[in-house]
């Protein structure tokens, strides 16, 4: 099935909500600034990631990367459209970013609620992040409107958690039971 269409909202990116997101991401020096940018390869926008003076920043390479009070500073200031944190699979955190919430909402919310943990909205409000403890085995990692970030890419974060979710990020017994039934098969 072909994706929809993903533009920029033309509200702006979801606001970021500090005190949403969980403090064992706030702590680690993995962050990065993002402003929306016309791709001219895929010609929709993106969110290339951007250390807080503009220079890009890597998710191979951590002296790109900054705290999240360096980011979110810029954030206030109006210097940037949102914050984003790079994954590294050593640390056995990952999400499961779930686009177009509209036309997968039935699905979308099944896997919310087996996985039950920090769940949050995503920058263009039609998608959501569940951030999980664990590991997944090697293997696919798209399908459909779904992607899970494991290593070495960076994901927008919003704080913007989802009613009913838990606030903090926790294992799930579920997780290769959804990988298997949604992204692997």
């Amino acid at each position: 099935m072909t994706a929809p269409f993903k533009d920029r909202p033309l509200e702006g990116a979801t606001p970021i909500d500090m005190s949403g997101i969980p403090e064992v991401l706030i702590a680690r020096r993995q962050w990065a600034c993002w402003t929306y940018e016309h791709d001219p390869r895929t010609r929709r926008p993106s969110k290339p990631p951007r250390m807080p003076d503009g220079r890009p920043a890597d998710g191979h390479d951590a002296r790109t990367w900054s705290s999240f009070d360096a980011c979110y500073d810029r954030y206030t200031r109006g210097e940037c459209d949102g914050v984003s944190y790079v994954f590294q699979e050593a640390q056995g955190l990952l999400a499961f970013d779930l686009d177009h919430l509209a036309q997968w909402r039935t699905r979308d919310l099944a896997i919310v609620q087996a996985l039950d943990s920090y769940t949050e909205w995503s920058a263009s409000r039609d998608g959501l992040h569940v951030w999980l403890r664990g590991r997944l085995p090697e293997g696919r990692r798209r399908r459909d409107d779904i992607e899970i970030y494991s290593r070495a890419r960076f994901l927008a974060v919003t704080g913007a958690r989802l009613e009913g979710t838990p606030p903090d990020i926790r294992s799930s017994p579920n997780l290769h039971a959804v990988w298997h039934r949604w992204v692997a098969a």
